[in-house]
């Protein structure tokens, strides 16, 4: 009998084998080199930062993925592909995120096992903002010389618009603040007041900046006669180039429960061992959920 219990120990592990050792599935995949924004006349600039896409299947999470990418999906024949934009708030890396106020994009698509089917043409994921009946959009995109911002009577310089259809961003001009020798100190403000959600309801301001400055994106909260200033996100210098950021403002208005109204403003500190201070901005926009 000891003899017998190695043999039929054996046959009991390969037969387990043959009934758990299951054939892998085949991933069919989807190729997307990137995503566009498509905006109406009130919506201001395309220009974006999308950098990954949040992926679903039959609303089902894939995962996020980091533009371009080839992404694996175990699934075959015809899908609902759903596809979010994913961008660094604040302009983190650490703090990527699905933009809220993008509406996502959804196609109905063929995989094949092993094959991969890219996204281009008629199938390229293009996102766009929610209607104005659900999201609320202003922007400054500094085309002319009436810019919608106002000077802080303690500031020492303002916005000026510049003409220069070489250096700016996009369009005719672009938005100059300037502290040159002497001066150390700069703050504008939105014009237009704004009534916001809170509670949690997304609050971003978004904008285009070539800076040799740090320079502070924050809000004005007014209550009555009453106004409280906070700077909430400090963009670096960007060596001479041109970046775009979404600035997170939901949790900050959020906490400024008594405000009725509120302002948008641009601070600008000089750091040491800049001579002239030359911050660019384009598509100042501001969107928020209603």
């Amino acid at each position: 009998m000891r003899k017998i219990y190695p043999i039929v120990f054996c046959a009991i592990v390969l037969n387990a084998c043959k009934k758990w050792d299951k054939a892998e599935q085949v991933p069919s995949y989807i190729y997307i080199d990137h995503i566009d924004l498509s905006v109406n006349a009130t919506q201001g600039t395309a220009s974006h930062g999308i950098i990954d896409a949040w992926v679903y299947v039959n609303d089902q999470a894939v995962g996020v993925f980091n533009l371009p990418a080839t992404v694996p999906i175990l699934a075959s024949g015809n899908q609902k592909i759903t596809i979010a934009a994913g961008i660094k708030e604040d302009g983190l890396t650490e703090h990527r995120a699905k933009y809220p106020l993008f509406q996502q994009f959804v196609k109905n698509i063929d995989l094949v096992p092993g094959q991969i089917y890219n996204m281009t043409g008629a199938d390229q994921p293009v996102v766009t903002y929610y209607p104005s009946t659900e999201v609320g959009i202003w922007y400054e995109n500094f085309d002319d010389a009436a810019i919608d911002f106002n000077t802080d009577p303690n500031s020492e310089a303002g916005i000026t618009y510049v003409y220069d259809t070489v250096n700016s961003f996009e369009g005719p001009g672009m938005g100059k603040i300037e502290l040159g020798s002497g001066f150390s100190y700069a703050r504008v403000i939105t014009a237009q007041t704004f009534i916001l959600p809170k509670l949690g309801n997304p609050v971003f301001v978004e904008l285009n900046y070539n800076t040799n400055n740090t320079m502070a994106i924050g809000i004005q909260a007014i209550n009555g006669t009453q106004f409280t200033t906070l700077d909430n996100t400090v963009l670096n210098p960007t060596n001479g180039e041109w970046k775009k950021i979404y600035v997170k403002l939901t949790e900050i208005v959020s906490e400024q429960s008594t405000a009725d109204s509120f302002k948008f403003i641009i601070t600008v500190d000089k750091d040491s061992g800049v001579d002239v201070v030359q911050n660019y901005i384009d598509n100042f926009k501001v969107v928020y959920d209603k």
